[in-house]
């Protein structure tokens, strides 16, 4: 009987303090429920069928303990409940800490997001809100509590200064509050991590000389450019059907967003004329490449007029054929364009006509429809050679000797002669076409290689943006992709990329094993694909760590560069289920300010909802709206002088800062400062002032257009189709880059820009709700 009882204690006890171990003295992260339910309810279930034999062998204590856990069950359902009552107990034991871990004691907020310890810790952290302070916090407290080593934990930073800057607020810290600490945590970039990695792994990390030197990759892209069009007889051909992104006019909905898009998109043919859509683009270069001489827009011989106010220019005169040629925008049943009035140009087409007919001019007409057909060169041919007939008809030379006519079936014998593939290849370098194409190749290939996308991967993505020549797009940048590689190889080199990609692959095969339990991650909103499957590797080894991320996704500006927002906003989908913090109170700018920039980010319901307070409380709007305009030339950057010399006067002590979304802005304005004697003001791009601050900010550039702001301007297509998908909010990164820049100013922050042609974003900021003061004239 006695050894009966000291069985069931044995067993009672080794449940009950598996279970204090899994879910009191530690947070219950969700990968230790499914296993404590299990022990949990075995012993419960003994307990239940034999509760008369068991209370008379078992203390009455753990007959209790008993009851009090049957009251968990099951363990999925009060989990919630059982981590709350964690946090709060953890709090008030280690509230001394909390208190003094950093400059500021932290709040209830950042608190809850240093102790929750799931497997899957998100953590939302709004501009200012204490980030930082959160993963030394946490990564110390981790170490106070014992919960894991210094030589245990990984900490993750975007880029190298971030990584610096960590390891300097930790040493910082540790000092700040005495503690007694030998070792260092690793804090390291994502890249710098993988190089570790290959480097304990005996393999090469050499970096090439074309990662480092920009202007020798673009050198190189070009020089391949080159190769793969002189390399095989599809190599110009197919180089020339992708020169231009391939656009069906019909499918804008408005005479703006067209408009828009002919801003944005020039269309230079290969004899270097400016003409107005992608399909007289290719109609001029076709003409070129068969060495057909054409003039575009001239002067029609008689100052006619078909529209009202404009003089007709017909599109195209060809010379050789005197002939004009027009390319009229029309489906078969003569419908156009959603914005244009298809009866008016219906009648504007027969007024052409009847101008031609009346003046006694050749005229041949190409349609929109032969186009989206695959049939307009065919067809431009056949009308060529028709006229060639009629020429020779009206010439009364039916029956003459002629080179062009087949004599007994009328018959046109002239084709088009291509012109020599030399000549072409001159022009195409001339115009700088082959340049401005490696370009976009380089970017192409550096989005391949962020995003770690396979060869089949590419056509499926640009397919699926239904990217015109996707097959072609696809073999070009598949086999950039491999000499690339192969010339890393050929030099016995890697480049950043590699450090990831190739460190997460030595994980996947067991090649390096990783020994943390405990994994921080900073500005997790701009993580790349290939940087996350690094992450899952380490999450995924044979210790198991928890993972913390801090990020923003109401600043996430780097898709450029890879950064894959829906990793953040999807979190639970796309990694797993977690715990989620969020940090709303800021500690940097005024409550005003909080409210602006906080309203005008949340316009995206693509985004987390978070209600940024501030500790700062202003009775006044602190955002102020100027007019740029002062009645003379270059009034941006005397306005932006003026302001700065009227804060100077009234608050002589506060640091001030000129934001923009473009350098050149900058430099106009530094470069006018610098003749005024202003000295002592920062300039920052919007990107460039990621984690920056001043006292006053002063942002320009709110005008229209390609370089305005927001940039209407998109990538090339194809880029864009290699990129992370984008939320689908108009101007998404755009805002979220106002939302940075207005979340740099720690007391009062300057919009100036221009009345008469204000940009989209300030129009919007003019709602009441957003209450700007304006100040202008």
């Amino acid at each position: 009987n006695t050894c009966f009882a000291k069985i069931l204690e044995i067993r009672i006890l080794g449940v009950l303090n598996y279970f204090s171990e899994a879910a009191e003295k530690t947070y219950l992260r969700d990968s230790k429920i499914p296993n404590l339910q299990r022990e949990v309810m075995s012993l419960i279930s003994d307990f239940e069928q034999s509760s008369e034999i068991w209370r008379n062998y078992v203390a009455v204590d753990l007959i209790d303990k008993l009851s009090a856990l049957k009251k968990v069950l099951p363990i999925e359902s009060h989990a919630q409940e059982l981590r709350a009552q964690y946090e709060v107990r953890v709090q008030d034991e280690y509230s001394e800490f909390f208190s003094n871990v950093e400059k500021k004691p932290l709040n209830s907020q950042q608190r809850l997001a240093v102790v929750r310890d799931n497997d899957l810790n998100l953590i939302l952290a709004g501009a200012g809100t204490g980030k930082t302070s959160v993963i030394i916090a946490k990564t110390l407290f981790l170490l106070k509590t014992r919960q894991a080593r210094a030589t245990d934990i990984l900490i993750l930073a975007y880029n190298k200064k971030a990584a610096q800057e960590l390891m300097e607020r930790y040493e910082s810290r540790t000092k700040s509050i005495d503690f007694d600490i030998t070792d260092t945590p690793t804090i390291k970039t994502f890249h710098a991590l993988g190089r570790d990695v290959l480097k304990q792994m005996n393999e090469n990390i050499s970096i090439s000389m074309l990662q480092t030197d920009s202007v020798k990759l673009l050198m190189w892209v070009t020089d391949w450019l080159r190769s793969f069009i002189d390399e095989s007889d599809t190599g110009l051909p197919d180089f020339i059907k992708i020169l231009y992104e391939p656009v069906n006019p019909f499918e804008f909905e408005t005479r703006a967003e067209y408009e828009q898009y002919l801003r944005d998109n020039e269309y230079r043919t290969f004899k270097g004329d400016l003409v107005k859509s992608y399909q007289e683009v290719i109609i001029a270069n076709w003409l070129f490449e068969h060495s057909i001489q054409y003039v575009y827009e001239p002067q029609y011989r008689t100052k006619a007029r078909i529209e009202v106010g404009i003089d007709y220019r017909p599109d195209f005169f060809l010379p050789e054929f005197d002939t004009y040629l027009e390319h009229f925008g029309i489906d078969r049943y003569g419908k156009t364009r959603a914005d244009i009035d298809a009866k008016k140009y219906g009648e504007e087409m027969e007024s052409k006509r009847a101008l031609h007919k009346e003046q006694g001019t050749h005229l041949i007409e190409t349609y929109h429809y032969e186009w989206c057909e695959g049939v307009l060169f065919d067809s431009l041919t056949e009308k060529l050679q028709a006229i060639i007939v009629n020429q020779e008809r009206d010439a009364g030379c039916k029956d003459a000797d002629t080179e062009f006519i087949d004599k007994e079936f009328e018959r046109v014998l002239w084709q088009p002669v291509r012109r020599p593939r030399e000549e072409i290849l001159i022009a195409l370098n001339e115009m700088g076409l082959v340049s401005k194409k490696a370009e976009i190749l380089l970017d192409c290939l550096a989005a391949i290689r962020v995003e770690d996308i396979h060869h089949g991967a590419v056509l499926t993505r640009l397919q699926n943006r239904k990217i015109g020549f996707s097959d072609i797009w696809a073999k070009i940048l598949n086999k950039l992709v491999d000499d690339y590689l192969s010339e890393l190889k050929r030099t016995q080199t890697i480049d950043f990329d590699d450090m990831i990609v190739r460190a997460s692959g030595a994980m996947t095969l067991k090649q390096y094993k990783p020994q943390w339990t405990h994994i921080l991650v900073d500005e997790f909103q701009d993580i790349s694909n290939a940087r996350m499957n690094l992450l899952r590797e380490l999450v995924s080894s044979e210790k198991k760590p928890s993972l913390a991320v801090v990020g923003d996704d109401w600043q996430a500006i780097y898709r450029f560069s890879g950064g894959k927002l829906e990793l953040t906003t999807q979190f639970e989908k796309l990694v797993g289920k977690n715990t989620m913090s969020k940090l709303e109170t800021t500690y940097r700018y005024n409550d005003n300010i909080a409210h602006v920039a906080g309203t005008f980010v949340m316009q995206n319901p693509e985004q987390y909802v978070k209600t940024i307070s501030s500790q700062i409380k202003v009775d006044s709007p602190k955002v102020f709206l100027l007019d740029e305009s002062i009645g003379e030339d270059n009034s941006l950057v005397k306005k932006v002088s003026m302001t700065i010399a009227t804060l100077r006067d009234n608050t002589p002590d506060e640091s001030i800062a000129v934001l923009a979304r473009y350098n050149y802005l900058l430099q106009e304005c530094r470069d006018h400062n610098r003749r005024q004697g202003i000295r002592d003001v920062q300039y920052w791009t919007f990107h460039g002032s990621k984690g920056l601050e001043a006292d006053n900010c002063i942002i320009i550039g709110f005008f229209q257009g390609s370089s305005g702001f927001p940039n209407y301007k998109q990538d090339a297509a194809v880029k864009e189709a290699l990129l992370p998908l984008a939320d689908a909010y108009l101007h998404s990164e755009e805002r979220r880059l106002l939302y940075v820049a207005l979340t740099r100013a720690k007391n009062r922050s300057y919009l100036i820009a221009n009345a008469a042609a204000p940009s989209e974003f300030i129009l919007e900021l003019l709602a009441p709700k957003y209450g700007l003061r304006i100040v202008s004239q």
